[in-house]
């Protein structure tokens, strides 16, 4: 003899929909199976960069400048062809400045004659100066000989109105003569006066004083 619960798992077998029911509620009691490992959401590295979206990225290339766009694009002026004449380099008149010396030494010594002042002449003096004074001292002196000498002369005789009225443009030996009024105790003469120039380097020098 069968013993009781056999026969009632018999019986309840034997129902109709038991055995659906007991495979639902077996396989509910299965416990979950694990998904494929492929089909797990991977995390992105840290260090990926983050993707700007399409609407974005238009909009930057429409926005940036394109390569060189910020470069100076400005052509330089165009040269003109127009030739502007140069001002010709100044070139000092050698003769010119030659007279303008000679000149000023000729008009220091008519001015010292003209006062008795031989000191402001004498510096002019070469070394060797050839003096011819009328009723004076004639001959060649060094320069602070002829200075005591003409000065000697003019103490006791004075020039009056002395004038260069001829300058002898000579650029090796210049000249300068005129004519004064020549005073000895009271009495007024006409005399003559001569001055000669050399030069030694760049300097003018009197060489010759001659009153007669």
């Amino acid at each position: 003899m069968r013993p009781l619960s056999v026969i009632v798992l018999l019986v309840l077998l034997s129902l109709p929909g038991w055995e659906s029911a007991a495979q639902s509620r077996g396989e509910s009691r299965r416990p979950p199976e694990s998904r494929p490992r492929e089909l797990q959401p991977q995390r992105a590295p840290r260090s990926a960069p983050r993707e700007q979206p399409r609407y974005l990225q238009d909009v930057w290339k429409e926005v940036s400048p394109p390569p060189g766009a910020l470069q100076d694009t400005r052509k330089p002026p165009p040269q003109s062809k127009i030739r502007v004449p140069q001002p010709e380099r100044f070139q000092p008149d050698v003769r010119q400045t030659r007279q303008d010396g000679y000149r000023t030494i000729f008009a220091s010594v008519q001015d010292g004659l003209g006062s008795g002042d031989v000191r402001s002449f004498s510096h002019h003096m070469g070394s060797q100066v050839y003096i011819n004074l009328r009723g004076g001292e004639s001959g060649y002196y060094s320069a602070n000989q002829a200075y005591y000498v003409i000065e000697s002369y003019l103490k006791t005789r004075k020039l009056v109105n002395l004038n260069f009225s001829t300058i002898g443009e000579s650029d090796a030996r210049p000249y300068a003569t005129g004519s004064a009024g020549l005073v000895v105790r009271g009495n007024k003469e006409i005399a003559q006066v001569y001055v000669s120039l050399s030069q030694i380097g760049e300097k003018w020098i009197i060489t010759q004083i001659n009153i007669y």
